[in-house]
């Protein structure tokens, strides 16, 4: 089950852009890597 199931949300296509009022723009890969290292990984 993936999130869109699990929280009933509907995906959409955003036509307008990066940003929009559906939200924010997109996070870089570089931004993605980094959540998944401090996800993954214990520090203080």
């Amino acid at each position: 089950m993936n999130s869109y199931e699990k929280f009933h949300l509907k995906e959409v296509i955003n036509a307008s852009g990066k940003m929009t009022i559906l939200g924010v723009s997109k996070v870089s890969e570089a931004v993605l890597a980094a959540q998944r290292f401090g996800g993954e990984h214990f520090f203080e």
